[in-house]
């Protein structure tokens, strides 16, 4: 894996007329191996494992499987892509998120749990040509500060903004398939903006 250190908070410019996420003037390192795909329905920036500046591009989707009502919520979904094939490699689902509330929300439980108050949220590395899941993480809920923020809402627009802290741990059935991902990855000082696609 190739890493590259970085000095410039401009480095990655502004996303749709807002500033992304701002990194302090400490050495930043930024993976090379896996860049976001299309960011034109949204994109986030976190800080991954303390050390590494992760960009995924983002999509936003109306929950219209949701049990109770499916106008009230949606889904979020970012994605990273290996930088020399564009194989899909990286994906992180974040679930059952108010449309119409800004504010905190724990994060708690898988993103199939609904009903139940919390943002869901998963992890998955993907391998092969992008269509076979590798290693698959579930939230760690012996962790304090998993937390949504939805900070602003377009409502003409569809357009979301928020930030999130989320710590994941591995849930692969049967064991790691990849030795060396890591028990636990922690994502921490995300932003985001996403558009909603109905």
């Amino acid at each position: 894996m190739l890493l590259l250190a970085c000095r410039d908070n401009d480095m990655f410019g502004t996303i749709d007329g807002g500033p992304r996420n701002v990194i302090d003037d400490s050495t930043t390192l930024v993976s090379a191996d896996y860049r976001p795909g299309d960011t034109t329905f949204g994109v986030v920036y976190a800080i991954l494992q303390d050390s590494v500046f992760w960009v995924a591009s983002g999509l936003a989707l109306s929950q219209a499987w949701h049990t109770t009502d499916p106008e009230k919520y949606f889904d979020l979904q970012f994605n990273t892509y290996e930088s020399e094939f564009g194989f899909h490699r990286e994906n992180m689902y974040l679930s059952e998120i108010s449309k119409s509330t800004i504010g905190n929300v724990k994060i708690s439980g898988g993103h199939f749990d609904l009903d139940d108050g919390f943002v869901g949220a998963s992890f998955h590395t993907l391998t092969d040509d992008g269509d076979v899941c590798e290693d698959s993480y579930e939230v760690d809920e012996s962790v304090s500060n998993n937390m949504l923020i939805i900070s602003s809402i377009d409502s003409i627009n569809n357009i979301y903004r928020g930030s999130f802290t989320v710590t994941f741990k591995i849930a692969t059935i049967g064991g790691k398939m990849n030795p060396d991902n890591p028990d636990k990855i922690t994502f921490k000082d995300a932003s985001f903006w996403v558009k909603i696609q109905e």
